[in-house]
């Protein structure tokens, strides 16, 4: 295995410390805003998770369910996030988390193996996540800092949650079918996949740095 193919297959586990690196330094010893409190959980958890998938993947361990896991934990802390964001919708993002977790677990009973890829799961996890960040625009569309968008931490924090799962979504729909069919097909999608994820955390770790900008 060569030095790309590696730094492929770990990106999911190393590329959350850049963003949280780079938020670490800048609030050394200083209160960050309360938004970030969401994210500092959702990379750190990201960095266990993701390291023990694979680790297990190493030893051809299946791991799988940690995704159907992490898909619940990814969407509490978005949704978190999102509601120190758009304060607002408060009693709407709860709504909505009430519907997923149920959803969850009958997906769970019902439909899908928790042992296997829950593609509907996934879907609608990543589905909502998009209308959150359509909320942002939407509401960003309507301040004053539209003039300035490009300076803000949280559009790009959320731009980066848009570009990631907007374009990913129909890897994690598809990727236990398409895995069964003709799994040289999916890897190709997966790396994909994993690229966006590092251009994700590139993206919101440039959030990060508009803090000492604007200071």
């Amino acid at each position: 295995m060569n030095v790309i193919e590696i730094l492929l297959k770990y990106a999911d586990t190393y590329a959350s410390l850049i963003p949280l690196a780079i938020l670490v330094i800048i609030f050394y010893k200083k209160k960050y805003p309360g938004y970030c409190t969401p994210l500092v959980w959702y990379f750190t958890l990201s960095i266990i998770i993701f390291g023990l998938s694979n680790y297990m993947a190493d030893r051809h361990i299946n791991n799988l369910f940690l995704y159907n896991i992490f898909a619940l934990i990814e969407l509490i802390l978005i949704t978190w996030f999102f509601s120190k964001i758009l304060p607002g919708h408060f009693q709407s993002f709860f709504l909505v988390m009430t519907f997923f977790v149920l959803f969850f677990i009958f997906n769970i009973l019902f439909l899908e193996n928790f042992s296997s890829m829950n593609s509907n799961v996934i879907a609608i996890e990543f589905m909502i996540i998009i209308i959150y960040c359509f909320m942002y625009y939407i509401d960003l569309s309507k301040s004053d800092k539209i003039i300035t968008f490009y300076k803000e931490t949280i559009f790009w924090i959320v731009s980066a949650f848009f570009i990631y799962f907007s374009t990913c979504i129909m890897v994690f729909v598809f990727y236990k079918y398409a895995a069964k069919i003709n799994r040289n097909f999916i890897l190709d999608f997966w790396i994909l996949q994993v690229i966006m994820y590092f251009i994700k955390n590139i993206l919101i770790a440039k959030g990060f740095l508009c803090f000492k900008t604007n200071k």
